[in-house]
C-alpha cells in the first residue's frame, strides 16, 4: 500500500540486496498487482480464503480480473523458459539479477505515455464535429454553412450595390440607392451575428460533451489497472492544458479555417467571373501553399504532441513534492 515510487524501490531492493537474495522474501500486495510477474508462488485471499497457486501462470489462470495488469517491462515467453530451465528469477521483470541498485530502480511501475505520431485520423475529426452537435450535428452544420456562405454574399452584394451606385447603373433615387444599401449591410451583419452565435453554442456542446465523456471514463477506471499505472500528471495534464485547448485555441482556430476557406472560394468565384484568365494562376499558387502547409503542419503538429507529453512529468513530480512536504 505504497505510491508506485516507493513500490519500485522497495522491489529493487528485494532484488539486489545481497543479504536478501539467499533468504525466502514474502511481499503483500494491495494494488500494483502487475509486480506478481516475479512471484516463484502465489497465495491468494479472497471472501477470507486462502489459495496456494505454485507459480504464476496458475494464478493469472485462475484470476482473470488480474490477467489484464500488464508490467511495463514483461519477460517475453522464451526469457520466462529459460529462467524455469535455470532456475533464477528476478524481482524485477525483463532485468537480471545481477544489476545495480541504480539499474534495478529504473524500472518503472508506470504504463509509458505512448505520443502518437503521423497524421490525425478521420475518427478523431469526426469525434469532434459529432461532439459538437450531437444527433443533430448535420442538420447545425448546414445552418452554419448556409449563414457563412450567406455572409459572403451579402458582402459582395454590398460591394456591387455600392460600385451600381458610383456609376448610377440604375434609375433610383439617393433615397432608394440608401436604403438598399442599409438592407443589405443589416442582411450581412444579421448573418455574421448569427453565424458567431451558432458556432459558438456548437463548440459549447463539445466542450460539455468531451469533458463529461473524459471524466466518465477517468471515473470507472480501477485502481490496480488504471490509477495505479497513470501518474497523476498525465491526469492533471488531461484536464488542465489539453481541456484548455479543445474548449478555447480549437474551436478559434476552427472557425478561423471555415470562414477563410469559405472567403477564398467565394473571392475566386468572383475573380473568375471578372477575369477568367485568373485560374491560370490560381492552380499554381495553391499547389505551392498545399507544399508548405504539409511542411509546416507536420512539424507543428509534433511539436504540439511532444510538448503535451513533456508536461505530464513536470506535474507529476509537482504533485508528489507537495504530497510529501511533511516528510521532507
Amino acid at each position: 500500500a505504497v505510491d508506485p515510487t516507493v513500490a519500485r524501490l522497495i522491489m529493487a531492493a528485494l532484488t539486489t540486496e545481497p543479504s536478501l537474495t539467499s533468504k525466502t522474501r514474502l511481499v503483500v500486495l494491495s494494488s500494483h498487482y502487475e509486480l506478481v510477474d516475479v512471484a516463484d508462488s502465489v497465495i491468494g485471499v479472497s471472501r477470507g480464503e486462502l489459495t496456494h497457486y505454485s507459480d504464476v501462470k496458475e494464478y493469472r489462470a485462475s484470476a482473470g480480473f488480474f490477467v489484464a495488469v500488464q508490467s511495463g517491462s514483461k519477460l517475453s515467453e522464451e526469457e520466462e523458459e529459460e529462467e524455469e530451465e535455470s532456475g533464477e528469477s528476478g524481482i524485477i521483470p525483463g532485468t537480471d539479477s545481477k544489476l545495480s541498485d541504480q539499474e534495478a530502480a529504473s524500472a518503472t511501475l508506470y504504463e509509458p505515455e505512448v505520443k502518437r505520431t503521423g497524421l490525425l485520423s478521420l475518427e478523431t475529426y469526426q469525434g469532434y464535429l459529432e461532439a459538437m452537435a450531437g444527433s443533430a450535428n448535420k442538420r447545425w452544420f448546414a445552418v452554419l454553412i448556409g449563414l457563412m456562405f450567406g455572409t459572403e454574399a451579402f458582402r459582395i452584394a454590398v460591394d456591387v450595390w455600392i460600385a451600381c451606385w458610383a456609376q448610377d447603373s440604375f434609375e433610383l433615387s439617393t433615397t432608394q440607392w440608401g436604403w438598399g444599401l442599409l438592407g443589405l449591410t443589416v442582411a450581412c451583419c444579421g448573418c455574421c451575428l448569427g453565424r458567431a452565435l451558432v458556432f459558438m453554442s456548437m463548440a459549447l456542446e463539445a466542450a460539455r460533451n468531451i469533458h463529461a465523456r473524459i471524466l466518465t471514463s477517468v471515473s470507472s477506471g480501477s485502481v490496480p489497472l488504471f490509477f495505479d499505472v497513470v501518474p497523476v500528471g498525465r491526469l492533471m495534464n488531461g484536464f488542465s492544458k489539453d481541456l484548455d485547448i479543445i474548449d478555447t485555441l480549437l474551436p478559434f482556430y476552427l472557425f478561423e479555417f471555415l470562414y477563410e476557406a469559405i472567403f477564398m472560394a467565394t473571392s475566386l468565384l468572383v475573380m473568375l467571373c471578372c477575369a477568367p484568365l485568373v485560374i491560370v494562376v490560381a492552380f499554381p499558387a495553391a499547389y505551392a501553399f498545399i507544399c508548405i502547409r504539409r511542411v509546416y503542419m507536420g512539424s507543428s503538429r509534433e511539436l504540439k504532441r511532444l510538448e503535451s507529453s513533456s508536461r505530464s512529468p513536470v506535474l507529476s513530480l509537482l504533485v508528489e513534492a507537495i504530497a510529501g512536504t511533511s516528510v521532507i
